[in-house]
């Protein structure tokens, strides 16, 4: 920080130093319109009124700088005071441990050192209570800290089962058309599709690759009825819908009604990038 405001100090001292160097140069010239030439004094005005213009900027270049200094000067005195404060206990005990402390003890009972002993004693006793005060608080950081990780984590695990139970799984044609059916409802309410796919809890690309099997059951029931019919368990459902896509591109007349039952919103408008 400190660092940061002297550099902006000597930026501000370099650029009033080029400012007054400008003005000595260049110094104003008293309006003599009558003795000079018209280009001349157009020049002159040009010049006098960057000077002009200069000696503003100097002006608040300097009331920039008597700042920076005020608060740089504020700052030391601050570092001074912690630094003092921090030595406090250094001098304390130096002032203690004097030559005529020592003298004086020599000279003392043997009261006095054990007295002497028992400060020192119970001096090693506070440090030694200060350090396990601190250790205490440490420990009470580092659980509360790993708590809290834990409360995130199984936060983060309850949203992922929330996630994997709302979303719907099919596993059959039927059901297949059942959750396009309800996506088409709620985009008929939303009038937004990932609205609605977030409503009925379904990806969008699981909707378009299944999106031939609940087009065919609009189109043509019976046809899709046939293909039903042959459909195993075994089967995927991305081949079930690859079967029915083929019916509708051999057929142009669905794909017409198709397109069709999309614009009267009997099926979803789906595209490329819906």
């Amino acid at each position: 920080m400190l660092m940061a405001q002297l550099l902006i100090i000597l930026f501000y001292l370099h650029l009033a130093f080029m400012i007054r160097a400008f003005l000595i140069l260049y110094p104003i010239i008293p309006d003599t319109a009558a003795t000079v030439a018209p280009t001349a004094f157009l020049h002159i005005r040009k010049m006098q009124l960057k000077l002009r213009e200069a000696k503003k900027k100097l002006h608040t270049v300097t009331e920039k700088i008597s700042d920076l200094t005020k608060e740089r000067d504020s700052l030391h005195q601050q570092v001074g005071q912690n630094t003092d404060d921090g030595g406090t206990i250094d001098t304390s005990s130096s002032a203690n441990s004097s030559p005529g402390a020592s003298s004086f003890s020599s000279s003392s009972s043997p009261s006095n050192s054990s007295s002497s002993s028992s400060s020192s004693s119970s001096s090693s006793t506070d440090s030694s209570d200060s350090d396990n005060k601190l250790k205490k608080r440490r420990k009470k950081k580092k659980k509360h800290h790993h708590q809290s990780h834990k409360k995130r984590d199984k936060r983060k695990k309850k949203e992922k089962k929330k996630r994997q139970h709302g979303k719907q799984r099919a596993r059959h044609p039927e059901e297949v058309i059942k959750r396009y059916r309800k996506v088409l409802k709620a985009y008929k309410k939303g009038r937004k599709l990932s609205v609605a796919y977030r409503k009925v809890g379904v990806d969008r690309n699981t909707v378009v690759a299944n999106a031939p099997i609940c087009e065919l059951a609009v189109v043509a029931p019976k046809k899709c009825k046939e293909l039903l019919v042959t459909y195993t368990p075994k089967q995927r459902l991305q081949e079930f819908a690859k079967k029915c896509l083929e019916v509708l591109i051999n057929d142009p007349n669905l794909l017409r009604d198709v397109e069709h039952q999309k614009k009267k919103g009997k099926l979803i408008p789906l595209s490329k990038k819906s």
